[in-house]
């Protein structure tokens, strides 16, 4: 949407919405980040039964390996980028891919038998792991970014 709104302003006018829009939308996603605590506190806790069986897990798991190495592939790519817009959306295919991994784990607990109290414990420091490396991920990107962007 922006980039439809700025397409017809002068180039260094580009540049500046451009960076405030990265900014404000680093500050929306840092939020989502923290909101997903809630939904994956709620699947280590209250596990609800997976009704289907191991090939449509397999699937799953096959999707979540190929969504994955699109998004770093993507995100590789991104950084020879300039435009903020550009490497913010390759950020939030990561952080995608990092979610993927957190419900392909819940819906392979699931169906390989269910969520007895070890394997709540183990999805429970596994989530928050993957949890802490998405909340960190966001901070070093944003900061990273800020610095290449500053010389603008």
């Amino acid at each position: 949407m922006v980039e439809r709104k700025i397409s017809n302003k002068n180039k260094d006018s580009q540049i500046k919405i451009r960076i405030k829009n990265y900014k404000i939308s680093s500050i929306f996603i840092f939020i989502i980040d923290l909101c997903l605590i809630a939904p994956i506190i709620l699947m280590v806790t209250q596990p609800n039964d997976v009704k289907f069986g191991l090939i449509p897990a397999i699937s799953m798991a096959t999707y979540c390996v190929y969504k994955i190495v699109i998004a770093i592939i993507n995100y590789v790519k991104s950084k020879k980028s300039q435009n903020p817009t550009t490497i913010l959306l390759k950020e939030i295919d990561i952080i995608g891919a990092i979610v993927s991994i957190l419900t392909l784990q819940h819906t392979l607990i699931m169906v390989n038998g269910g969520m007895d109290k070890s394997m709540q414990i183990l999805s429970l420091i596994s989530s928050i792991g993957f949890i802490l490396v998405i909340i960190v991920f966001s901070i070093i990107s944003f900061i990273r970014n800020k610095k290449l962007f500053k010389n603008k």
